[in-house]
């Protein structure tokens, strides 16, 4: 019965962090935002629960083989549904907080949002920065050895909070001795045609622009 009155909270962490990224996901705050959900989860259904429990369990309807109400089955299926929903709405509406140019439906998500969740949940600036998955731009790496590389941040990827901070960047361009960008026929960063996989710990800094 534990587990069950657990299951709620453990299926909108799971909703949320699919869609707005692992973070805290071995700390105890993932342990207390489960918890806390799973509990206001259960007092606010409790009214229905106790009509439940009066009418199939105490009445003995359950232990006489009774054929139950269709309805049963749509309240089980709204228990795991729910949460899970309410999960991938709360990383919806942190997505939303990135909007250049929200409309009125996305202010209102977020706003709701607000009410239950931290305003600024990403717990590092690199987190931040990488985490809007629309946000396209271009990228300096300032490595520690004096290096420069140049690459498009698109179809790329950041390791999230608490794994390693490495960095996949899907095309490196070519950048002048200077550090500006080298423009192809097109007037964009001229492409090298390779990618990049490097570690955080091999970059002093990084410049970004946004496309």
């Amino acid at each position: 019965m534990a587990l069950l009155a657990l299951l709620p909270g453990a299926l909108y962490e799971l909703a949320r962090e699919q869609r707005s990224g692992r973070w805290g996901l071995r700390g105890t705050d993932q342990l207390f935002r489960m918890l806390s959900f799973s509990v206001a989860f259960q007092v606010l259904i409790s009214p229905l629960t106790y009509w439940l429990y009066s009418h199939y369990v105490v009445s003995g309807l359950l232990i006489r083989g009774e054929p139950v109400s269709g309805w049963l089955w749509v309240l089980l299926a709204a228990y795991l549904l729910v949460p899970f929903a309410l999960g991938r709405f709360t990383a919806m509406g942190h997505r939303f907080r990135e909007t250049s140019d929200p409309s009125f439906l996305k202010k209102v998500a977020v706003w709701i949002v607000n009410l239950y969740t931290d305003a600024a949940p990403a717990p590092r600036a690199w987190d931040y920065l990488f985490s809007n998955r629309e946000r396209r731009g271009w990228i300096v790496l300032h490595l520690h050895d004096g290096t420069r590389i140049g690459a498009m941040w698109g179809n790329s990827y950041a390791a999230g909070y608490r794994e390693d901070s490495d960095l996949f960047l899907s095309e490196q361009v070519e950048l002048a001795s200077d550090g500006t960008f080298i423009l192809g026929p097109d007037q964009l960063p001229k492409s090298l045609e390779k990618g990049l996989l490097i570690r955080w710990d091999e970059i002093k800094y990084l410049d970004f622009y946004d496309a």
